[in-house]
């Protein structure tokens, strides 16, 4: 009888995927491992990868302003973060429904979290 072969990890795969679909350059990866550490407070646990911005084809759907972001951390921490009026970004979905993205906006994503310009 054959031996099954393991499949690997969903993160596994999704790093390779990432490594083939995008040849970053290094100055990126640095750049983004900074932030990253900076965020953080270390590297330790810290995710970094290289990834080509979603497809929404050829038309998008507005779905309206972003008022406020809710994330939880690779470390459990959670964070929430209500946008200014005048930095409020826009939430849009692909025509198929099938990807959000967020466009526009007066922000930065900085070691400090999101900060609105």
């Amino acid at each position: 009888m054959a031996k099954r072969k393991k499949r690997p990890s969903l993160l596994r795969r999704a790093r390779s995927l990432a490594k083939r679909a995008f040849s970053g350059r290094a100055a990126d990866v640095r750049r983004a491992r900074a932030l990253a550490a900076g965020f953080h407070g270390s590297l330790h646990g810290a995710q970094t990868l290289r990834v080509r911005a979603p497809r929404l084809g050829g038309a998008a759907i507005v779905v309206g302003q972003l008022d406020a972001v809710l994330y939880t951390t690779p470390q459990g921490e959670r964070f929430k973060h209500s946008f200014r009026p005048r930095s409020r970004p826009t939430l849009i979905a692909s025509g198929d429904g099938s990807q959000l993205a967020i466009v526009k906006g007066r922000y930065r994503f900085t070691a400090r979290g999101i900060v609105d310009n």
